[in-house]
């Protein structure tokens, strides 16, 4: 579920909602990547993109990274400074 601050802040800039939710939540830096690696893997897999953009703080680009790279896509990632 979404924090309402967020939710706020997409409606603000008027960002529709994901079309995926990932739905990590909070652990160590090592759960939050292990997590988000194993999920992510499935959305690449199933969605097959021509290139991947990793946007987010540190934990998200490593592990979408990581994922992208050993699955040979190309990447473009973005580190967030809000």
């Amino acid at each position: 579920m979404m924090c309402v601050c967020r939710q706020k802040f997409f409606d603000d800039l008027n960002i529709p909602p994901a079309d995926i939710h990932l739905e990590i939540g909070s652990g160590t830096h090592a759960e939050q990547v292990g997590k988000t690696m194993i999920e992510f893997e499935k959305v690449v897999r199933n969605e097959k993109p021509d290139w991947i953009v990793v946007v987010g703080d540190v934990n998200a680009i490593c592990a979408g990274s990581i994922v992208s790279k050993k699955r040979k896509y190309k990447i473009s990632p973005y580190r967030s400074r809000f």
